[in-house]
């Protein structure tokens, strides 16, 4: 029964650990009035696809947010593009050789991505 129950975390832990991507950050890059700014952080991106939650952490700054809802998913090969529909915008998730590489929220008049 031990072994049992041995078993059955090591395989929950396991998809746990399936279920994260993560992204150190290392600019920022927002767009406002068709204006482009970069600037360098030291953030890190944790993405939660059991607990469909996002974690933002830019220098001081901590952030947790939903996901949203699933709304289509792109395979261009190497690299793979996930939407989610958010409660003003959209949150995108790019891919690249099984990596997050970026991630973009976008609202309709604003946009800011982590690369």
């Amino acid at each position: 029964m031990k072994n049992l129950i041995l078993l059955f975390l090591i395989l929950l832990i396991s998809y746990s650990i399936k279920a994260q991507l993560s992204l150190d950050a290392k600019e920022m890059i927002t767009v406002k009035d068709k204006k482009k700014s970069v600037e360098k952080i030291n953030g890190k991106i944790i993405i939660n696809s059991d607990t469909t939650e996002i974690e933002i952490h830019i220098n001081e700054i901590s952030y947790k947010e939903k996901i949203g809802q699933f709304s289509d998913f792109s395979d261009f090969g190497e690299c793979k593009v996930y939407i989610y529909d958010q409660e003003e915008g959209y949150l995108v998730f790019q891919i690249l050789n099984n990596s997050l590489y970026s991630v973009w929220f976008q609202t309709k008049k604003n946009k800011l991505q982590f690369l």
